[in-house]
């Protein structure tokens, strides 16, 4: 082998293993909706994700197994999920990046998006309720999705009250 030939087998052999060390990107969408601040009665978390696998995940990383604490699961179609994220990337500009910088207002939505990068943002109440509204007008045809939602903009509602 010439040297040349060596120095080209050492480079592709780095270059295949750095790709295989690498995590791999998550296949499927994910978008929680989570309150943030004081309440008199808990208010349960919505996950949706587009697979089993992605509902799954949440569970296990960010929740740690923790099996017992309530969140609102819905499985749902891919387009329908692409919706729903497209729904709420609109509201990315309003927010402010989370959850590294503490809110800048003590009542809150923590809006989680995972489609493959993970996105967190936190929007105030106010656009919170048009998200909300947003994502049901989007989830019509999937009921228990939109009573998921409801449910939840009907918990914040009452809580201003």
């Amino acid at each position: 082998m010439t040297l040349k030939n060596v120095f080209m087998f050492v480079l592709l052999s780095g270059l295949l293993l750095a790709r295989s060390t690498r995590p791999p990107e998550p296949e499927y969408s994910v978008l929680i909706i989570e309150y943030i601040g004081e309440s008199d009665k808990p208010i349960t978390p919505v996950l949706i994700s587009d697979t089993k696998a992605g509902l799954t995940s949440y569970r296990e990383t960010v929740l740690k197994g923790n099996k017992f604490k309530l969140i609102s699961t819905h499985l749902v179609s891919t387009s329908l999920m692409t919706k729903l994220i497209a729904a709420a990337d609109k509201y990315r500009g309003v927010g402010q990046p989370g959850p590294e910088a503490q809110p800048s207002f003590t009542e809150s939505l923590s809006i989680t998006m995972i489609s493959p990068n993970k996105e967190i943002f936190l929007l105030k109440l106010e656009p919170s309720l048009s998200l909300l509204r947003d994502l049901k007008s989007q989830s019509r045809e999937n009921k228990s999705l939109a009573a998921g939602l409801s449910h939840f903009e009907d918990r914040l509602v009452d809580m201003r009250k």
